[in-house]
């Protein structure tokens, strides 16, 4: 889906934006989490967990190339891909 979008992006950039002037960009509708309890290691490891599925699994591989290590961690199976440095 992220490459869909960035070839989308660059295809309008490139035909289209000088002649319509329009701005694309992305959006995502995320929903926010905090921890139950912020003492607790359990429930601040499990928000941060949250907001990488949620959030991070757009944006890190668009801001740092790669998905979070939270996900990683877990998803050990080779679903997950990498970027080439032209995607980058």
């Amino acid at each position: 889906m992220i490459l869909s979008h960035a070839k989308a992006v660059q295809t309008y950039r490139q035909k289209y934006q000088a002649k319509q002037g329009g701005i694309i960009s992305l959006t995502c509708n995320i929903d926010f989490a905090i921890p139950y309890n912020a003492s607790s290691e359990a429930d601040v490891a499990a928000a941060n967990r949250r907001l990488a599925f949620m959030f991070s699994w757009f944006y890190d591989p668009i801001f740092f190339g790669k998905y979070p290590d939270e996900m990683t961690a877990i998803i050990k199976d080779g679903r997950l891909p990498t970027f080439t440095p032209d995607e980058i």
